[in-house]
């Protein structure tokens, strides 16, 4: 099987785990916020400030449903700049993901997939982030077998 053939293959698993699950909009919003580099910005005269503003955002039990709360709550204050500021959240960041999102969108609505969540059941989302991760694993594992094998 060629590497392309295997990476339609993989995806294909992939977008079916996520719409069975029900889960494919906060996926999309986590990997979009994965895609950019660090929204969290840190003042070396604002630390605790900063900090403060950090935790607001904090789920424990995900760094993943972190980022998909920063972006939900931005995303419910209209997108605004001024409000990122306030947070110390760098607004180019998240506006590279709001685009990055949109096109994993159109992506969806070209191959007619629907757009489901399952929120606000945390579960299901952390479920789906596990199984894609260790399909993804598995495939690279397969591809590289000379590789020492990866720590878990």
């Amino acid at each position: 099987m060629d590497e392309a053939h295997e990476r339609s293959l993989n995806t294909d698993v992939l977008l079916g785990i996520l719409k069975k699950l029900g889960c494919l909009d906060e996926v999309l919003t986590i990997v979009s916020m994965l895609s950019v580099p660090s929204v969290f910005f840190q003042p070396k005269d604002r630390v605790e400030e900063s900090d403060a503003a950090r935790e607001k955002f904090f789920v424990p039990i995900s760094g993943h449903l972190t980022l998909h709360n920063v972006y939900q709550q931005w995303k419910s204050k209209q997108y605004r700049g001024d409000w990122c500021n306030d947070h110390f959240l760098l607004v180019k960041g998240l506006r590279k993901a709001r685009e990055v999102r949109s096109q994993l969108l159109d992506i969806l609505k070209m191959l007619r997939i629907p757009l489901t969540s399952s929120w606000p059941d945390t579960d299901v989302v952390r479920k789906a982030i596990c199984l894609c991760w260790s399909i993804r694993r598995s495939r690279r594992k397969r591809r590289q077998p000379w590789r020492k094998k990866w720590r878990t």
